[in-house]
């Protein structure tokens, strides 16, 4: 009976474990809480985290950085296929696509490269990177993987559509962004699924299921 208590305990902490880990590793999409993160977060997902935290608390100067970056590593990028480089390079591109309008299209054929890996780490960060992104293309990219299997590709783009909607709200530029993303809000919330933060952005949107 011990054993069978003990085995019980492992598989909570393991459970416990493993969503910490999903949810820290890859739903990094705004500003960090500047806490410092756990030992066991991968180099990449740091680097990552770090790209996300100067494009938000920097731009100016994350956008002079990161493009020269962009260009010096088109070799790189082409080449290296790891995630441990891709993923940082996905980071990159999504905080360009927000910030340097004149290469829109280079992030967003990399991104869009990127959406469907078979890797789930890489296919999360790059539909978490559409959160920049502008057009109706790039809304029914997220809607179609906010509607897929994997969980965690699934939450981040819940989550990148919650943060279209949202940016979208008050940028004139954007207002037929706003309309198309709250559509396809609406279709997600009529259709419900257990994917994480999706019933908050229904009711902040007050959309009813």
């Amino acid at each position: 009976m011990a054993r069978h208590d003990n085995d019980i305990q492992l598989v909570r902490i393991t459970v416990l474990l493993l969503s910490f880990l999903t949810a820290s590793a890859c739903d990094y999409t705004s500003k960090s809480t500047g806490l410092p993160l756990p030992s066991f977060v991968a180099d990449h997902q740091r680097e990552k985290q770090k790209i996300i935290d100067e494009c938000y608390e920097r731009p100016d100067a994350a956008k002079q950085n990161y493009v020269r970056q962009w260009k010096e590593e088109r070799i790189v990028r082409a080449e290296d296929k790891s995630v441990s480089s891709v993923v940082p390079q996905l980071a990159k591109a999504g905080c360009l696509i927000r910030l340097d309008n004149e290469n829109y299209n280079d992030y967003y054929e990399y991104i869009s490269d990127h959406l469907d890996d078979g890797n789930w780490e890489v296919a999360a960060t790059a539909v978490s990177a559409l959160r920049g992104a502008k057009g109706r293309d790039s809304i029914d990219h997220i809607f179609r993987i906010a509607k897929g299997k994997h969980p965690v590709v699934a939450d981040n783009a819940v989550s990148a559509l919650g943060s279209r909607i949202t940016t979208s709200l008050y940028d004139r530029s954007l207002k037929d962004d706003h309309a198309y993303a709250m559509t396809k809000l609406l279709d997600l919330c009529k259709k419900p699924k257990n994917v994480r933060g999706l019933e908050r952005i229904c009711e902040e949107n007050k959309v009813k299921k």
